[in-house]
């Protein structure tokens, strides 16, 4: 295999070798990306001409673009595969490997394996190629080189740098105001002007009696269209590589890259990260322009450490593989923040390894469809990873922005995003409006936090972050924090934790749960309410350390639900849904509370049995079909952790017009109380006009009841479905999917699929 190296890149290896077939169907399947608005946007991606395959909408009217670079694939393999492995393969499939990730030395263990993009050969469409590259050996996954681009839905940019200032050192009333606190930043401070609510906003004033930032803390990203790193506002905040000596041609510190003084292009694969759209300039002047200079704004930090990571273009479209290599670089050089206002598409589990095992805390806009993310998620911002913070924007009057995207489990929390005025290219100023300004709050929020808490870790800083927002009644029941970013809480000086949660314990079980039950402690000790608890249980004891043999550890065991804890004292209680078993089985339970901050109680333990359960159906997807009456194109496809799964469309994309069932033989319920219906599932499906449909009958097929509609994008995760309507009577199930006429996504996968209850 020849190993070829371009420019200044050998972060990764471009390799001219052609090899051979990969498995697609990852764990999660679906990863599309965010249309892009226009088929010169997708010209401007390099590499990447106009591309004539674009399919008709019959809802609009107009072409639907392709979300993705039309000829590569992203993937991912074991960590042993070889050159010989590649060698085999390219025997069997004829393409090309353009580069292979380097992943850095602080991602790797977690990210636990190697990362190739690869073009398919002429001719061959990116759902051929992965129905084609299905079964190597070694092989994880195989996904498209998705588009992404910025979330912005609105900009109002006013070129004009006139300001309206407070008095410089104004610290009357607990607060500390510098001299650029321009009238038009209120999110920062709002006095009701222009028609505003007074405080709605994040209190920065109020936090800066505490800390203004630190030039020599800890650093922040900014993965966008890049910085003017020499607008007068931002050069004094600038992170600068200080193993590299400017323009000299030479990759100083040996991290393969040359001259990345300020960062790196990796749109235009040079070490220029200027900014030639000013959304990345507009991101960091609220994160970090520089405060009481006398002119301009001031940042949420007055000084700080601003990393300029370009991979946006000009019309703020990039690459998936691009994005990638944004956060590998920040990882690599340090950044302990990211500030994301970008997005697009479908799940995408490249793009999910990499966050996931990168070191750092990273803030994504949730966007701004107007559209609930609980239900429809928007990735990345909905990935569910401990070390990512979704952010909602707010206006002036403490409302949620009309066009801001919420979720009340799947958004952590709003921050200002309408009309925010901040720098833009040029040694200008503007306004903008969008969760792509609301990000920026929060990141240099974060940053901030870091200044003063240095050794936070990432679940504390994020707790600071959500657990401290102060609530709007306008966000109840919208996002996770339910309130508005607070600066001053987040900075608050707390190290007690709570105490541990008494008498836990399990009261009862039966065949698909069991009940836990324990005393509240408080916030400090047994003072006060803890914000939080973490529930988790394991076929094995818990520990909290490393695991020894015949155990497991506390941040491997798996997650239950846990109540809102209530005042020191109080009875509590959960109910932990289990898989049914035909025998009984033990299970080990671990509790932890939490307070605003982050601090932790000690962990408690418990035990208990299920009783067997009386299983009516079973099916596992490894056996026959027997169980199925099974329409074209139902089959099955092979999943990374999973084995095999039932598919609607096994391999590849569904049809358009498709309309097929996947259903069971007659399902006797007669010996079971209380029957559930449990299943996996994940989906890639248009969302409001492709559907997948679990419905019962229990008439022979004459009328089907639904049970569950999915349509949109949602990761491998289990379903439990209340049968008690059908208790004692014969039924069939069916899992149908229906489609329009236009756009094929990756479909509907499901697996394990029981229905189990109390014995009789």
């Amino acid at each position: 295999m020849t190993t070829q190296t371009l420019g200044n890149q050998d972060f990764f290896r471009r390799v001219s070798t052609e090899v051979g077939s990969f498995n697609p169907l990852a764990a999660a399947r679906g990863s599309g990306a965010a249309e892009i608005s226009s088929q010169e946007d997708m010209a401007e991606i390099k590499g990447f001409e106009k591309n004539p395959e674009i399919v008709p909408s019959a809802q609009t009217k107009e072409p639907k673009k392709l979300d993705f670079v039309p000829d590569e694939l992203l993937v991912k393999t074991s960590q042993s595969f070889s050159t010989q492995d590649m060698e085999e393969l390219q025997r069997r499939v004829d393409f090309k490997v353009l580069e292979e990730f380097d992943i850095p030395d602080v991602m790797k263990d977690k990210f636990g394996g190697r990362l190739f993009r690869v073009r398919l050969p002429e001719g061959m469409s990116v759902d051929e190629g992965k129905i084609q590259l299905s079964r190597g050996p070694g092989v994880l996954f195989a996904e498209p080189n998705s588009i992404v681009r910025l979330v912005e839905p609105v900009r109002s940019d006013d070129p004009a740098a006139g300001q309206s200032k407070s008095e410089a050192g104004d610290s009357a009333n607990g607060q500390n105001k510098p001299n650029d606190l321009d009238s038009r930043l209120w999110g920062l401070h709002n006095e009701g002007q222009n028609g505003g609510t007074p405080d709605a906003d994040i209190d920065a004033p109020e936090a800066w009696t505490i800390t203004t930032g630190d030039k020599d803390g800890p650093v922040l990203a900014v993965i966008d269209t890049g910085i003017d790193y020499n607008h007068v506002e931002l050069k004094n905040n600038m992170w600068k590589n200080p193993g590299e000596v400017p323009g000299d041609g030479v990759d100083n510190d040996g991290n393969g890259f040359i001259d990345d003084v300020y960062g790196y292009n990796f749109g235009d694969s040079n070490a220029n990260p200027a900014d030639d759209n000013s959304h990345g300039t507009h991101c960091a002047g609220t994160i970090g322009a520089e405060g009481n200079n006398g002119q301009g704004v001031v940042g949420v930090n007055w000084q700080a450490r601003i990393m300029a990571i370009r991979f946006l273009s000009a019309s703020g479209s990039g690459t998936l593989a691009d994005a990638i290599k944004s956060h590998m670089y920040a990882a690599q050089m340090g950044a302990r923040v990211t500030s994301n206002s970008w997005g697009g598409g479908g799940f995408n589990q490249a793009l999910y390894d990499v966050l996931k095992a990168s070191p750092a805390l990273h803030i994504f806009a949730a966007g701004n469809e107007s559209n609930d993310n609980d239900s429809s998620p928007a990735y990345p911002a909905s990935f569910d990873l401990p070390n990512i913070v979704s952010v909602a924007a707010s206006t002036d009057k403490n409302q949620l922005a009309s066009f801001s995207n919420w979720g009340k489990t799947t958004v952590d929390l709003a921050a200002p995003g309408n009309n925010i005025y901040s720098t833009i290219p040029g040694n200008k100023y503007g306004s903008k409006s969008g969760t792509s300004m609301a990000t920026p709050h929060v990141a240099g929020a974060a940053k901030l936090v870091l200044s003063k808490y240095p050794g936070a870790t990432n679940e504390q800083l994020k707790d600071r972050l959500i657990n401290t927002a102060e609530k709007v009644p306008a966000f109840a029941g919208k996002m996770v924090s339910g309130g508005l970013l607070n600066l001053k809480n987040a900075l608050e000086e707390d190290t007690i934790p709570p105490a541990a949660p008494a008498e836990f314990k399990s009261p009862s079980s039966g065949a698909l749960y069991v009940d836990l039950a324990w005393t509240a402690p408080g916030d400090d000790g047994m003072e006060g309410t803890a914000s939080r608890y973490e529930l988790r249980y394991a076929d094995r004891p818990i520990v909290d350390g490393p695991a020894g043999e015949g155990q497991v550890s506390w941040s491997d065991a798996k997650s239950a639900d846990a109540p809102q804890p209530g005042p020191s004292g109080t009875p509590q209680t959960a109910r932990v849904s289990l898989p049914p078993g035909d025998s009984a089985k033990t299970y080990y339970f671990a509790l932890k509370a939490a307070d605003n901050l982050g601090n932790q109680s000690p962990m408690v333990t418990a035990q208990a049995d299920t009783k067997p359960a009386a299983i009516a159906f079973k099916d596992d997807s490894e056996g026959d079909d027997s169980l199925w009456n099974l329409e074209k194109p139902w089959g099955k496809d092979t999943v990374s952790g999973r084995g095999q799964v039932r598919s609607d469309s096994p391999g590849g994309p569904y049809d358009n017009n498709a309309a097929a069932a996947m259903t069971s033989v007659p399902i006797n319920l007669s010996r079971v109380s209380n029957p559930v219906l449990i299943f996996s599932e994940t989906h890639d499906l248009e969302k409001g006009y492709d559907h997948g449909y679990v419905e019962v009958s229990a008439d022979k097929g004459a009328s089907w009841k639904t049970l569950a509609d999915y349509d949109g994008n949602q990761g491998w995760h289990q379903e439990a479905i209340p049968l008690d309507a059908y208790a004692g009577k014969d039924v069939q199930l069916r899992f149908r999917v229906k489609t329009d006429n236009s756009v094929v996504r990756e479909g509907w996968q499901v697996d394990d699929i029981v229905i189990a209850g109390e014995p009789k």
